[in-house]
């Protein structure tokens, strides 16, 4: 019995270890990732001008869908809840992000993410957006809307 116990200790010491060892390969992971291209910074967030109620401007939107993906949305206050952030990473983020830009209508200003997306988006997305990026009746917001919502709201703070 005591044999038993020994081994349980040991299997959870080894698993401890393991977490430990796994969380720091992600952190590491994080820090290398901070200067990629398609990171978009939680501080420079804030400093994305604001567009026009057209929002035409494809660069911005980009930045802006990608800063959600990356660090969530708090702000909307839908039934659905808060987004998180943080489910998708590097390209997967990027195509995402050109998928949301293409049920908008507009076209991707990221040339080698402009293809792909849809999975990502499908499987991480979807659930709450819905496949047609509706919304799934209100609880969440309407991402084929023109413009979105959080730039508007944007704007609308940032307008005089």
């Amino acid at each position: 019995m005591d044999r038993y116990w020994d081994r349980v200790a040991l299997a959870v010491i080894a698993l401890v270890l393991l977490g430990g060892l796994l969380r720091q390969c992600l952190v590491d992971s994080d820090k290398k990732e901070e200067n990629a291209p398609w990171a978009v910074s939680h501080k420079s967030e804030p400093n994305i001008q604001p567009l026009s109620i057209e929002g035409n401007n494809t660069e911005q939107i980009y930045k802006y869908i990608l800063s959600v993906i990356a660090y969530g949305s708090h702000r909307l206050h839908f039934p659905g809840g808060e987004m998180e952030g943080g489910y998708l990473r590097g390209m997967e983020a990027r195509r995402a992000a050109c998928y949301v830009m293409k049920l908008q209508g507009k076209k991707c200003p990221d040339r080698e993410a402009s293809q792909g997306g849809a999975m990502y988006y499908t499987s991480v997305c979807g659930g709450c957006h819905g496949n047609d990026g509706r919304g799934l009746n209100g609880s969440y917001p309407d991402l084929t809307r023109k413009p979105l919502l959080g730039l508007q709201n944007r704007e609308r703070r940032d307008t005089p």
